[in-house]
C-alpha cells in the first residue's frame, strides 16, 4: 500500500511529492512499549514499598511514644500520691504500712510490688524500693519503677525526709 503524500509549503505552493507506506503509518502508533510499562510498574512498586516501610516505622514510633507517656503519667501519679499524703505516713514504717494498704506486696528484697492493667489490657508493674542508706539521718530515697507488659520501663527517684512530731507544751493560766 503505497500512497503519494503531497507536501506543501506554508503559503500553499507545492514543494514535492513523496511515496509513503500507509501500512507503516498504521503500525507506528503513539504509546508505551511493554518494557517501558514494566519499568514504570517496578518504579511505582519500589516507591510504594518505601512509603509503606516509612509508615510502619512511624506507627511503631508513635505507639512507643504513647506507651512511654503512659508510663510517665502512671509513675508521676503514684509519686504525687505518695507525696500528697506524706503527713499521713510521716516515717518509713508508716509509708510501708500505707503501701501494703494500697495493695502492694513486699518481696524478700524489700521491694514493694503491685500489678495494674488498663482498659487496653496492657499490664503495668509498679516496683517501689525504699533506700534508707542516704547518709543523712531521717532522709530516705524512694525508687519507683513502672514497667509495661511490652518491656518498656521508667524509673523515678525522690528523696523524702521523715516528719518528726514536735511536742509542744501548752500552758494553762
Amino acid at each position: 500500500m503505497n500512497d503519494i503524500l503531497d507536501i506543501r509549503a506554508m503559503d500553499g505552493r507545492e514543494t514535492g511529492k513523496r511515496k509513503i507506506n500507509s501500512s507503516k503509518i498504521l503500525c507506528e502508533k503513539k504509546g508505551f512499549t511493554l518494557a517501558e510499562t514494566i519499568v514504570a510498574i517496578a518504579i511505582l512498586t519500589l516507591v510504594a514499598a518505601m512509603f509503606s516501610n516509612f509508615l510502619s516505622v512511624a506507627l511503631k514510633a508513635r505507639n512507643l511514644s504513647r506507651e512511654r507517656l503512659q508510663l510517665v503519667a502512671l509513675a508521676t501519679g503514684k509519686m504525687d500520691e505518695i507525696m500528697a499524703i506524706h503527713s499521713f505516713w510521716q516515717d518509713i514504717e508508716g509509708l510501708q504500712s500505707w503501701l501494703v494498704n494500697d495493695g502492694f506486696t513486699v518481696n524478700e528484697n524489700g521491694i514493694y510490688y503491685k500489678k495494674l492493667a488498663d482498659e487496653n489490657n496492657v499490664s503495668y508493674d509498679f516496683e517501689i524500693f525504699i533506700d534508707e542508706n542516704t547518709g543523712i539521718e531521717g532522709l530516705f530515697q524512694l525508687n519507683l519503677t513502672v514497667k509495661s507488659s511490652n518491656s518498656n520501663s521508667i524509673s523515678l527517684v525522690i528523696r523524702l525526709r521523715e516528719i518528726e512530731e514536735e511536742e509542744t507544751e501548752t500552758g494553762e493560766g
